[in-house]
């Protein structure tokens, strides 16, 4: 969308009508649960078929939430990956996970250790143990963890 992302049209959408349908690409579970936060009706993946997206309409229209088979399925997949994922965060220390957390919302090291109280020399060794305990090489493997396991939304 050229505009606007999808959070804000779907305010703005909500703000005016009753009744909100949200058709996106995005299936991730962070992204679904903003949608139902902000009074999303019903949430598709566009590639749902025609029968289902007139099943939504309907469902929406009668009152009923509506919410795809393949984003229930998808969802579900995503609920036993962050379960996975849950398990390697409970051999991180309280630090590490509050440093894992903070990289997700892509803060530099100066302002976590701003944000901690540490030096950012100190982040950036919090960083490299992650990316070993967590067996990725880069941050974007570890932001994937961190919104994996409800660290971020």
């Amino acid at each position: 969308m050229p505009l606007l992302d999808g959070l804000a049209a779907t305010e703005r959408i909500k703000a005016k009508w009753p009744k909100v349908i949200i058709l996106s690409m995005h299936d991730e579970a962070a992204m679904v649960q903003r949608m139902i936060e902000l009074g999303a009706d019903g949430y598709l993946v566009k590639n749902c078929g025609r029968d289902e997206l007139l099943l939504a309409i309907r469902d929406v229209h009668a009152g009923r939430k509506y919410f795809g088979s393949a984003l229930m399925e998808s969802l579900l997949s995503q609920r036993t990956e962050n379960a996975a994922q849950s398990g390697l965060l409970k051999d991180l220390s309280e630090r590490e996970t509050e440093v894992l957390a903070a990289l997700a919302e892509g803060l530099t090291n100066k302002e976590i250790g701003d944000r901690l109280f540490i030096s950012p020399r100190t982040v950036d060794t919090h960083r490299t143990n992650l990316m070993k305990k967590l067996d990725t090489h880069n941050i974007a493997g570890l932001v994937r963890i961190a919104i994996r396991a409800g660290l971020v939304k």
